[in-house]
């Protein structure tokens, strides 16, 4: 699937895999003035992240007023899981996405970055042929995460929660969120934000983690593949979902 405008030009592809059913979502809104691009990886099923990929779209294109604080990133998030647990359906879904907004007439994107679970944001610097990862994995074995779960009445065992979500963070899993607030769940869909500027020519790579959950594909081996086939030619924003 590909989409363009002015300051944008973005492609989508997805591959079922071994799975009976895709369980993954997207979300792409082009504007003159902004871009929307979302990647939300479900388990347990679609209904999450079609969920959250399609309320996503919803708010941004009619209700907000871009450009927007982090703030509001964080509460729409923690605003949007509650509807999906409020409808007591079954299952989770991991959400990276991304906010961009062409500057000073185009020379640069202000790319705002939010996270919530292992799905990536990854930019390719064209000049330098860089790799600048703007998102890290939530796994329940990081040193931060794990200490919530434990404050929250879980464990981590073979690097799950309660030894079976493979993620920390989430929409949706109503079965781990049973703490206090919003943020004391034993998975929370609290993001992690980023912002940085970047330049025309740079592109965005927002992926699952099924293109890095093994070591065949680091960050760096899958932008330098990107490299090699982009079009030299090309001074928009590119974004790869």
């Amino acid at each position: 699937e590909r989409r363009q405008n002015k300051p944008f030009r973005a492609g989508l592809a997805s591959m079922n895999g071994f799975r009976e059913k895709q369980e993954d979502a997207h979300a792409m809104l082009l504007n003159d003035t902004w871009g929307f691009f979302g990647v939300f990886d479900g388990h347990c099923g679609p209904l999450c992240s079609q969920y959250e990929a399609k309320r996503f779209m919803e708010v941004l294109g009619k209700d907000a007023k871009l450009p927007v604080v982090d703030q509001y990133i964080t509460d729409l998030c923690l605003r949007l899981d509650k509807e999906f647990l409020d409808t007591q359906q079954e299952g989770g879904s991991t959400g990276t996405f991304m906010l961009a907004y062409p500057e000073s007439g185009g020379a640069k994107y202000r790319l705002q970055v939010g996270n919530v679970g292992d799905s990536r944001v990854v930019v390719g610097k064209r000049k330098e042929r860089l790799c600048r990862s703007m998102t890290e994995d939530h796994k329940p074995s990081n040193d931060g995460e794990r200490m919530r779960i434990e404050r929250a009445g879980g464990h981590v065992a073979n690097n799950r929660v309660d030894g079976s979500l493979a993620v920390s963070r989430a929409f949706g899993d109503g079965n781990y969120k049973d703490g206090k607030s919003e943020r004391e769940h034993k998975v929370i869909a609290v993001p992690e934000i980023t912002t940085e500027y970047f330049e025309p020519g740079d592109f965005v790579l927002l992926c699952c983690d099924g293109v890095f959950e093994s070591d065949v594909f680091s960050n760096e081996s899958v932008i330098a593949f990107i490299f090699d086939r982009l079009d030299e030619t090309q001074v928009q924003l590119s974004i790869i979902t």
